[in-house]
């Protein structure tokens, strides 16, 4: 399973190689993004302080608790992917980008599509694919492996649905 996961990882790594500086750039912004969308939707609830708990939360936990998940883990960061990109953090299982990119977009999501309307389908759908784009940026960086972001993002999609249904 290693060796498959790295063969997959390189190979994903290859296909960003041409335009490292624009995945880079990707990977350190993407998750700022959510942040004035949460805002949008907790003004599209009117404020609701349930709303905003629930987004929170969401992120929270996310974050969190893959951090504490990298802690008892401690799987290395790919060696074999050559890159200059330098991660903040030691640890690459499960990848924080993905948790929180999809806990947020999962949440975000979740309460659009409450509202109803196409547009608002639209720009959950969005969301999601933003979500994918940043996890995705982390494997062209050469930080991640194709499991690692794969594991984060099903963390972050229980995450936010869970705090949705509950």
């Amino acid at each position: 399973m290693i060796s498959f996961d790295q063969t997959i990882s390189k190979q994903i790594h290859a296909l960003g190689l041409g335009h490292m500086k624009v995945w880079a750039v990707i990977s350190e912004i993407g998750l700022w993004f959510f942040i004035p969308l949460a805002v949008w939707v907790w003004f599209l609830y009117g404020w609701n302080a349930d709303v905003a708990r629930m987004i929170f939360l969401s992120i929270f936990i996310g974050f969190f608790g893959v951090m504490l998940m990298r802690s008892i883990i401690k799987r290395p960061r790919p060696t074999t992917i050559k890159t200059d990109y330098k991660a903040m953090f030691q640890w690459s299982f499960p990848s924080l980008h993905a948790s929180v990119g999809f806990s947020a977009a999962t949440i975000l999501a979740l309460l659009l599509v409450a509202q109803g309307g196409w547009i608002l389908w639209l720009i959950a759908v969005l969301l999601v694919t933003f979500a994918s784009l940043v996890s995705v940026t982390r494997l062209f960086v050469g930080v991640h492996y194709a499991t690692d972001i794969a594991v984060g993002a099903v963390i972050g999609m229980m995450i936010g649905t869970l705090v949705y249904v509950l």
